[in-house]
């Protein structure tokens, strides 16, 4: 649940900005529609005034009216691009568990078929690996490490 609070406060917060900034650069958009003024309002200047000189512009050629009009629309797609920007990355395809034998075959190859400390029969899958250059031989407990003279003969 926490997480999911997290996710939609990060989403709210990434979208308030694009949308602020979107919804201010829309009102020169309402300078495209045209002004019609109320009847008995005269055009002064970019706006509609009555006789006593009242402002009687239409709400889409304020100047504040266009900006909060655009706000529910702006905010609509910020939070959607902001909810799939946020959503938690999808997990890698692993490999299989034949490949990853494979691969880990290929990277501890140079164990030797036999302890040199101890001569007890030493495999793969039986060594304690601590990482992929150090094993532990698991009848005598000495540490293995990759070197030169120790080479797996594979057939």
């Amino acid at each position: 649940m926490k997480k999911l609070l997290n996710r939609i406060i990060t989403a709210l917060l990434l979208a308030a900005i694009p949308t602020i900034f979107c919804s201010v650069i829309s009102t020169p958009i309402s300078y495209t529609f045209p002004l019609k003024c109320p009847p008995g309002s005269h055009v002064i200047g970019s706006s509609c005034m009555d006789p006593a000189f009242h402002n009687t512009t239409p709400w889409y050629r304020r100047d504040i009216g266009p900006s909060l009009a655009t706000v529910p629309i702006w905010l609509i797609l910020s939070l959607g691009i902001a909810w799939i920007l946020t959503r938690p990355p999808t997990s890698t395809e692993s490999p299989s568990p034949s490949e990853e034998i494979e691969m880990d075959e290929e990277l501890r190859s140079w164990l030797p078929p036999r302890c040199p400390y101890c001569d007890g029969a030493l495999s793969l899958s039986k060594a304690k690996w601590l990482n992929h250059v150090e094993a532990k031989c698991p009848h005598c407990g000495s540490v293995l490490k990759k070197s030169k003279q120790f080479r797996r003969e594979t057939t």
